[in-house]
């Protein structure tokens, strides 16, 4: 009974664990692409002023595809581990019901 229990929680604690995890990487993200107020405001004075734009992106399909699949290695890596660590769960719940843990061994 409790592991129905168990199991029925699994999901929607995951789910909340992930969208939190992602709108606090967005957050991050945002405040670390915002500049200081200070500096900001001194720019507005350097109309002018010659800028070089350095745009992040990959320059030809080599290097787009060795992100995508770096990308997908970490989630498949990440989806390997979930797993394994859900089976050894699984033993240590199978072993605590038949009192391996107890102290009193008949």
């Amino acid at each position: 009974m409790e592991s129905d229990v168990k199991k029925r929680m699994a999901l929607p604690l995951f789910a909340l664990f992930m969208l939190t995890f992602v709108f606090l990487t967005g957050q991050l993200e945002a405040i670390a692409g915002q500049e200081p107020p200070s500096l900001q405001q001194s720019q507005g004075d350097r109309v002018n002023a010659d800028v070089e734009v350095i745009v992040p992106a990959p320059t030809d399909i080599k290097q787009s595809t060795a992100i995508y699949v770096f990308l997908g290695w970490i989630w498949l890596s990440i989806g390997i581990l979930i797993f394994l660590l859900r089976l050894k769960i699984k033993e240590v719940d199978r072993l605590h019901e038949l009192g391996f843990f107890t102290k009193n061994k008949d």
